[in-house]
């Protein structure tokens, strides 16, 4: 208790100044609430329905998608973002969990840079109150993360106090809430990867196995393993199930394009770990090295890790290609993942950095703005973050917001219109995410997921073929990649929001709707009106739009006359930019 007094006191102001900035980073959905902009891309699109779906089917299989999506291929629902969402509506839980994670985020870096990295020296508070709020403020994936990439660095804060010889047993109860609160697959084998290296190099430095270390390692192993028994046990004991990712393309490599794409990405961090760019801290590392040589030992290895991960990203693609074929997890899995392990390296080299600029009397006064001017930089690069107060302050986006993009008004108000209970009938949507209709309770034959069977995949795709054979784009996302398992459409190309304002109609949808009947499709919910629909034995049904919608929805069904066959077509090429 007198530790936790001692936070709030006159001494940590910077402290609580770090943690009351967090707090007020949500006064904006606070205000706007469901009408707040939040991610589409991979987020809204696609992981908030799984664990809205995951927390409130028990089973071993949800029939709501794919005509029955085993849970496997998902996260797991021991996961305390699936809790959280059992506990609350999908946009609190999502809000609470995206705030549980920044305040850990911050917690965690504050203190391991106060505790392992920094000196009582005049900037050492203000550096490690400012790069933990800009740390907690980068744009996490936390709805699929979790503590994924915000949870590192207070789960380097426990490994590094296991180094002792006298360790807490908080630092084991911090590795075990990790793992319920994270993603095996997204960066724990690179953490438990990254840690053995760690365990190995004080193993020769310091010739002593160092027996905590390895205890909590070995823990932390297992508890990922039990979290994630039913992927592991999918892939020892799952061996009827071949998954579409066995059959997926890539292209080869060109080495032109692979440099500069190592250049971006030295410039800024990938979008699923958490995307800034680096142009402040990078100069600065160089500014240090250069001129003023680092102040901590830890400076230069850091700063190695990096460039490592930034080759392995370049050096992966031409490993998965070439071998890719004899050494199916190559393809199965993306070993390149250690750049989500950069955010937490980036902001520790800046800290590391700003505290070698410390002892220079020309640079010091500088570290206030350099953190003003990273937080501004994170910020800046949140674009939905910024249309929250764009629309507070009255100017409009020409995107969705959290309430438009579900559009649970509309959907009810087909639910209504079909007038069936919703396991008796089945849809497909046309130029709208699957996952609007997913979050509205509708089962859906397309979705967006990143491991189902080959077998539907083979299926579903007779469904659209004839319109694949039409536009190169939407087939080589289907046919080479096919997470995003959708009704494309060959003049919509690979565009999923449309809105009312859109003039598009499909002038000739080629559309296989025996085979859809066949895997239980009844309903057709479009974006666009399907001009051709007689022609393909769809009946319009109703049209759903109101003043405040984002999209004006079109219903059709499948009519009961005989299914003429499809003529062959000149190809359509691209029409709309993906």
């Amino acid at each position: 208790m007198r530790t936790l007094l001692s936070i709030f006191s006159k001494e940590n102001r910077l402290f609580t100044f770090g943690l009351t900035s967090i707090i007020l980073y949500y006064l904006p959905y606070l205000i706007l609430g469901e009408n707040s902009y939040i991610r589409i891309h991979d987020n809204l699109d696609g992981e908030i329905i799984y664990r809205i779906l995951l927390s409130q089917n028990p089973g071993e299989k949800i029939d709501q998608v794919m005509n029955g999506l085993p849970t496997f291929t998902m996260m797991s629902r021991h996961n305390v973002v699936v809790w959280i969402f059992k506990l609350f509506e999908p946009f609190t839980a999502y809000l609470l969990n995206d705030f549980f994670v920044r305040i850990i985020a911050f917690l965690g870096m504050y203190f391991l840079l106060k505790k392992k990295f920094l000196d009582n020296g005049p900037y050492s508070e203000t550096i490690a109150t400012g790069v933990a709020v800009c740390f907690a403020l980068i744009p996490f994936y936390s709805i699929f993360s979790g503590l994924t990439v915000a949870g590192q660095p207070l789960v380097l804060f426990a490994f590094l106090n296991l180094t002792d010889q006298k360790p807490s047993l908080w630092n084991y109860l911090i590795i075990i809430i990790f793992t319920l609160y994270s993603s095996l697959v997204l960066s724990g084998v690179f953490i438990l990867a990254g840690l053995g290296a760690f365990w190995l190099f004080l193993f020769i430095k310091d010739r002593s196995p160092k027996p905590h270390f390895l205890i909590a390692l070995t823990l932390l192993t297992i508890c990922y393993l039990a979290v994630e028994a039913e992927l592991v046990g999918s892939y020892l004991f799952q061996k009827d199930f071949e998954s579409h990712r066995n059959a997926q393309v890539f292209y080869q490599p060109e080495i032109l394009r692979s440099i500069i794409k190592s250049v971006q990405f030295l410039s800024k961090t990938h979008y699923h770990s958490g995307s800034f760019y680096t142009v402040l801290v990078a100069p600065l590392a160089v500014l240090v090295f250069l001129f003023i040589r680092p102040r901590h030992k830890a400076t230069l290895p850091v700063s190695i890790v990096i460039l490592t991960i930034v080759g392995i990203y370049f050096a992966f693609p031409y490993i998965r290609f070439h071998f890719g074929e004899e050494t199916k997890i190559l393809k199965a899995f993306q070993w390149d993942r250690f750049y989500f392990l950069l955010p937490t390296l980036w902001m520790i080299l800046f800290a590391l950095t700003l505290f070698s600029l410390e002892k220079s009397k020309r640079w010091k006064k500088w570290i206030p703005v350099f953190i003003i001017l990273q937080a501004s930089i994170v910020i800046g690069g949140d674009i939905d973050y910024l249309n929250n107060y764009k629309t507070i302050s009255g100017k409009a986006s020409d995107q969705p917001n959290y309430r438009q993009f579900f559009a649970s008004d509309l959907f009810a108000e087909i639910k209504t219109k079909i007038g069936e209970k919703a396991p008796n009938y089945r849809v497909v949507n046309v130029g709208i995410h699957p996952a609007c209709a997913l979050y509205n309770g509708f089962h859906t034959l397309d979705a967006y997921q990143t491991n189902y069977p080959m077998a539907y995949k083979n299926d579903f795709r007779e469904i659209i073929e004839q319109e694949l054979d039409r536009n190169k784009l939407i087939s080589d996302n289907f046919d080479r990649w096919g997470n995003r398992c959708y009704t494309y459409s060959s003049e919509l190309g690979l565009n999923s929001i449309n809105s009312k304002n859109v003039t598009d109609s499909l002038m000739d949808f080629r559309f296989n709707t025996k085979k859809f009947k066949a895997m239980g499709g009844s309903h057709i919910i479009s974006a666009v009106p399907i001009k051709c629909s007689a022609r393909n034995n769809l009946q319009f049904v109703e049209k759903f739009e109101n003043d405040s919608s984002f999209y004006r929805l079109y219903l059709y069904k499948v009519t009961k006359r005989k299914y003429p066959k499809l003529g062959k077509t000149n190809k359509i090429h691209n029409l709309s930019n993906p």
